[in-house]
């Protein structure tokens, strides 16, 4: 065997080990492992009123049922009810990569495990898609709720494992808490609902209890949403440009274009706070087409006989399900004049597996057209090694948070190194985000990484800037 097929194979596996021993240890299947009628009991009948058909605990009827039966208690004091509502984090993005089947086998696996945290202390259902929902009993109702939420957010720490997908995977939850005496049942669980949206605003894995104030916050983001409908219209939208340097020479060696947003009102609105809303709505397509012919025409006036500035733009997942979007590219290319090769598309590694056969079509299209394309956030995702040798890759871009612990952890620096390795065996170029610190770049520049970015060189900045740094320098 060819020496470089040696040293990519041996490579593919420390990488392929690498990333499964951060999520997975399937030396053992844990106790939740057993079927949901092994911890409720048998569910011979899970078709009759109030059951759950897939998961065999209570659905949504039922769950109601249980905090009308609470509320009409002869005993007062056993009228507080306590609800915490979940829902399965990036549920969508797995139920995409390996089809719904799998996601119904790890949604089965899920309410075994949930059913078993709760045990005695309360009644579990699950009440929509990937949503589940526990109605407290006893003194969990009163003054438990938040140490069950707890329990429960420990018990998704272990992998779960689901025998069509390729290897164990871990999942969070997010949950909101509701608790006291309601009108009405309803009303109980629209709080924990609320509650539930905001504790998945402020991330994954996380709890929050209901208050008042937090209907109104509810209200505030979806009137910004809504104001996300005419932002584009109305030239609200802008682009920054975070530049990229080469590690050896320290030259720039192009620019990420990235969206912002200037609300009339409300002032500067951060992407992480609109972006989410834009891909649920669709707009992102409009919108990722306006990004695409700002950056393309920027990519032009910065290319001259002088200087050699790479472009780099961000696809969603929306975006690539688009059948316009190979058009949609060979047009702003055509329009703009500009070289293709001159151009990436980055996409999330998430994104990539959410249909293995459609986006490997797509990415040969966007090949087609003389782009380059890179993986984002490279292995924080679902994909495997096999997927990335299928796909028309060009780019690697490790993601920051690899950097940012490769300085911390021998751990962290062994995967950085597999990384980086595993791309030179398959003959990809490598870009770390995240670059914070000068030790980082000489770790990085040590291990053979080509392209850095991050703010330990330069933060994203108006097109004016760029020019000004480009006049400063030769590229």
């Amino acid at each position: 065997m060819d020496p470089v097929s040696v040293t990519g194979l041996v490579v593919a596996v420390v990488v392929a080990v690498v990333l499964v021993v951060r999520r997975v240890d399937p030396l053992h299947r844990p106790t939740w492992y057993r079927s949901v009628d092994t911890v409720h009991g048998p569910t011979p009948d899970r078709r009759r009123a109030g059951i759950d058909h897939l998961t065999g605990l209570l659905d949504r009827v039922g769950i109601v049922a249980e905090i009308d039966r609470r509320m009409a208690s002869e005993d007062r004091e056993n009228r507080w009810v306590s609800v915490i509502h979940l829902d399965v984090d990036d549920f969508k993005d797995i139920n995409d990569a390996f089809g719904h089947a799998a996601g119904d086998e790890l949604l089965v696996r899920f309410g075994a495990r949930l059913a078993e945290a709760v045990g005695t202390d309360g009644r579990v259902g699950r009440t929509s898609s990937d949503e589940f929902t526990i109605v407290a009993h006893g003194a969990s109702a009163s003054s438990g709720s938040r140490a069950l939420a707890a329990r429960v957010l420990a018990s998704m720490c272990e992998p779960f494992v689901v025998p069509s997908l390729p290897s164990p995977v871990t999942v969070g939850a997010s949950l909101g808490i509701a608790d006291g005496r309601r009108s009405t049942s309803e009303a109980l669980l629209h709080d924990a609902d609320v509650a539930l949206s905001m504790a998945k605003s402020t991330g994954k894995a996380r709890a929050a209890v209901f208050t008042r104030s937090m209907q109104s916050a509810i209200d505030n983001r979806r009137r910004l949403e809504a104001d996300l409908g005419t932002a584009l219209a109305s030239d609200q939208f802008f682009l920054l440009y975070q530049p990229t340097f080469s590690l050896d020479t320290g030259r720039l060696a192009g620019v990420e274009a990235l969206l912002r947003w200037r609300h009339p009102v409300r002032g500067l609105v951060m992407p992480d706070t609109f972006i989410p809303s834009l891909e649920a709505s669709g707009l992102i397509v409009a919108v990722g087409r306006w990004v695409l012919e700002e950056a393309c025409g920027q990519a032009v006036k910065w290319n001259t006989s002088v200087h050699r500035v790479e472009m780099a733009v961000n696809v969603s997942g929306r975006q690539l399900e688009s059948d316009g979007l190979v058009g949609e590219v060979e047009h702003e290319l055509a329009a703009s004049g500009l070289d293709p090769g001159l151009l990436t598309l980055e996409l999330t590694e998430t994104v990539l597996m959410r249909n293995v056969h459609r986006t490997l079509t797509r990415l040969q299209g966007l090949q087609g057209t003389g782009v380059r394309l890179a993986v984002d956030d490279f292995g924080t995702g679902y994909s495997s090694i096999a997927y990335l040798q299928r796909f028309p890759i060009d780019v690697i871009k490790i993601d920051q948070s690899f950097v940012g612990e490769m300085t911390e952890t021998r751990e962290s620096a062994a995967l950085v190194h597999a990384l980086v390795q595993m791309a030179k065996a398959l003959g990809l170029e490598t870009v770390a985000e995240g670059i914070e610190s000068e030790q980082q770049r000489t770790m990085l520049r040590g291990e053979g990484v080509e392209i850095g970015q991050g703010f330990l060189m330069a933060r994203p900045m108006e097109a004016a800037a760029v020019d000004r740094l480009l006049a400063s320098s030769v590229v």
